[in-house]
């Protein structure tokens, strides 16, 4: 496989940039809009209207639709900045939508920021971009001085998957959009537009079983629009997420390509998997992770900011192996609606940040600086999602946790693949945040049960997440090795 620097990744600029001569241009007024090959870039206008998409989307109402015809409906749909909010609610992809409206340019992104953007008005010039190394190719970016107590901190160093607060970047000048914001360039503010409706519970058993029915038509829909549009593969774990949309897909299962990263043939997520593909007479496609190579590990670093050794194990092994052009199929988003910080179904009163720090992705808030970046978020969000009738440990999910852990993971494995989540869907998240919190337990949701139970009850049988099969030897000598690891982490901290 050929390693693409900057795959799938765009470029907006009011200047010509002499590097990406070779990628997709056009205009927009007095920006050049640049967009690598394997991004898909479209623009239509009228009079006063002008919509430019960035990567792709879904109309899970219309499925057949294409990206541009979604787009020309925006034409008819968009009057005002208020209404482009009404537009993209139902719809679901990756995607980045620029409007001009007369001489006005806003900027929103996709229901969980799975297209990340990143912006600056850089000597008061307005640039943007999906990955902040591409602002290397106009000017010069400067870390910030907190960038260097962060790469010596407990998080990063013992954090694997190491994470920081929404709206943020380690870098002078250089913004992050937030989910469920979008950015008015002329005014340079980023407004929150979502939520913008009261969120009732429904409580009759009939209207929650009607929920689920309407759900599972949404992201039937959203599948079966991807899948006739691309290649898609689906990576099958052991657990919920994957097993329900493995349900969704039962109609057309063997036009999918079913695999899974593995470390050994001992876990849960590889010996599940094959079982329940192996009955169903469905083909198995286990690719095991390797040791990273250097001249890898360079490119990996030099492609994406912040990126994960972790992660880029599993990358590195893919390659290869896992077949061109086919978009992944993955459950994330759905956890938004799971309960996942309040497991326990009972939403705290008072969210306490000192409670959220000690959960491995939230311990940046541990460090001053990213504590008040959070702080920030929260004193301006929280009295409106709570208004709105939501909960603030879903938001805190939503935007903190899927619109920059996943989103940066989504980043990091662009080079390799594109990635669809069918819950990423604000419409959907939305109905399933009216569905009482019983039904939507972290551990094994009542929503999933009964997604399955309509779609393909025989998924019912195998387990969700069991134990993987390491001896009690295994398992010591790897908790050993991760103590070692811990302590090495520590002592290379305090030498710093």
């Amino acid at each position: 496989m050929n390693l693409i620097k900057f795959r799938r990744q765009f470029l907006f600029s009011p200047t010509l940039v002499e590097q990406l001569e070779s990628w997709q241009m056009i205009k927009l007024s007095k920006y050049y809009v640049y967009a690598e090959h394997s991004l898909s870039l479209n623009k239509v206008s009228t009079n006063n209207l002008e919509l430019v998409l960035l990567g792709y989307w879904i109309n899970p109402h219309c499925p057949d639709k294409s990206n541009i015809e979604i787009l020309k409906d925006g034409l008819n749909h968009i009057k005002d900045i208020n209404s482009v909010s009404d537009f993209i609610y139902p719809l679901s992809g990756r995607f980045v939508l620029i409007v001009k409206i007369d001489q006005d340019l806003y900027v929103f992104n996709d229901a969980s920021g799975f297209r990340q953007v990143f912006f600056t008005f850089h000597n008061e010039n307005f640039y943007m971009s999906s990955n902040i190394f591409l602002f290397r190719y106009l000017f010069e970016i400067k870390q910030k001085k907190d960038f260097q107590y962060y790469l010596h901190s407990a998080h990063y160093l013992q954090s694997p998957t190491y994470a920081w607060p929404a709206g943020y970047t380690f870098y002078e000048g250089i913004e992050h959009l937030v989910p469920n914001h979008f950015l008015n360039v002329n005014k340079k503010s980023i407004i929150r537009f979502f939520p913008n409706h009261k969120n009732t519970i429904i409580t009759e058993e009939s209207e929650i079983e009607d929920a689920i029915d309407y759900i599972v038509t949404m992201l039937k829909n959203s599948l079966i629009s991807i899948k006739n549009k691309q290649a898609i593969s689906l990576s099958l774990t052991s657990g919920n997420d994957s097993r329900v949309l493995l349900s969704l897909v039962k109609d057309f299962a063997k036009d999918i390509y079913f695999w899974i990263s593995y470390n050994s043939k001992k876990e849960s997520d590889y010996f599940i998997p094959k079982e329940i593909l192996n009955n169903l007479g469905l083909n198995f496609y286990p690719i095991k992770n390797k040791k990273l190579s250097k001249d890898f590990l360079k490119f990996y670093s030099e492609n994406t900011p912040l990126a994960h050794n972790s992660w880029a194990k599993y990358n590195y092994s893919k390659i290869g192996k896992y077949p061109e052009n086919y978009t992944v199929i993955r459950g994330a988003s759905s956890e938004t609606a799971r309960n996942y910080y309040y497991p326990d179904g009972i939403h705290p009163k008072a969210v306490s940040l000192e409670e959220l720090a000690k959960i491995g992705n939230f311990s940046f808030l541990k460090l001053d600086f990213l504590k008040l970046i959070f702080e920030n978020w929260l004193d301006k969000s929280e009295t409106i999602i709570k208004n709105k009738g939501y909960n603030t440990l879903d938001f805190i999910f939503w935007e903190h946790r899927e619109g920059v852990w996943q989103a940066q993971n989504q980043l990091e494995s662009d080079f390799l693949f594109d990635v669809f989540v069918p819950y990423n869907n604000r419409e959907i998240l939305d109905l399933m945040l009216s569905i009482p919190n019983n039904y939507r337990d972290k551990k094994y949701p009542y929503i999933y049960r009964k997604i399955i139970e309509i779609n393909h009850p025989e998924l019912l049988k195998y387990p969700i997440n069991p134990p993987d099969r390491y001896t009690k030897f295994e398992i010591n000598l790897k908790y050993y090795f991760a103590a070692i690891k811990y302590k090495i982490n520590n002592f290379k901290k305090n030498l710093l």
